[in-house]
Formats: C-alpha cells, structure tokens, sequence
C-alpha cells in the first residue's frame, strides 16, 4: 500500500463524518502535495473522494525534518506559522519507534497472525499507558473555579 492510497482511505472517512478542515504533515509533504489530486485520481476506488469539499487541506512538514528542506518550505509548510495547529510537532510516530525496536526480535520467527497480535497488544499498551498517565502531564494546568 502506498501513501496516497493510505492518506485517501483515512481522509474518505474523515469527510464522511463531516470533516472540514485538514492539516496533513508528511516528510516530503511540500512536494506530494503538490501533486496529490493528480495520484488520487489514478485510483479508482478513491474516485468518490473530493478533497476539495474541504474547507481548508494544508501540508506541512514535521518539525525534525524541516531542517533539511529549504528557505521556501521552511516558509511555506512550517507548523510554527499555520493557524491551529497549537504546538504541533508532526512527529510522534517517529518518536516512539525506539519502544517498538524489540518487536523484530520478538516477532521475525513467527506467522503473520501472531506478529499482527503482538503488534496489536504492544501498541494498545502503549496507548493504555499514555491515557493513563496524562492527568500527570495535565495536573500543572488545572483551572480551578471559584
């Protein structure tokens, strides 16, 4: 599966739930969206997907990439100058990568059903723990009414 594919499966759904706004950051994302209308229609299952029912699609590329792109991107598709996106980085499936390292070693010598079942449960307990401990990292902020 490529990632035009990808992007048009999720964003197919999105749309459908009356989605209207969408900021999509990807590492290369000041040149593929660029072309992005062009490859989603080579598809045909994506042919009832109108990215341009949205309101707003803009690309931006992910904070520790940004560095290697130049002055125009830094520009154009910098997350630190979009309006909405708060303190975005654009990165956190990168900067979990070294928690799931193991899972090679864990995995390699079993079927595709077993290492989709581990992948499944190392991921749903790592969501687990995060939930769990954002009281922690909210705690700080609590506005407390009067």
């Amino acid at each position: 599966m490529n990632i035009d594919y990808a992007f048009a499966s999720v964003v197919s759904r999105e749309l459908k739930a009356g989605i209207w706004h969408l900021v999509v950051t990807y590492d290369i994302a000041c040149q593929w969206g660029q072309h992005l209308g062009k490859w989603l229609s080579n598809y045909t299952a994506t042919k009832e997907l109108n990215i341009n029912s949205l309101q707003s699609l803009r690309f931006a590329v992910p904070k520790f990439h940004l560095v290697s792109h130049g002055k125009y991107c830094y520009l154009n598709h910098n997350l630190a100058f979009m309006r909405g996106v708060g303190m975005t980085h654009g990165e956190n499936v990168e900067t979990i990568w070294s928690h799931s390292t193991s899972l090679a070693i864990w995995s390699r010598e079993n079927g595709p059903h077993v290492q989709h079942t581990l992948l499944d449960t190392h991921w749903s307990g790592w969501n687990w723990r995060k939930l769990t401990n954002l009281g922690k990292c909210l705690l700080p902020f609590r506005i407390s009414v009067i």
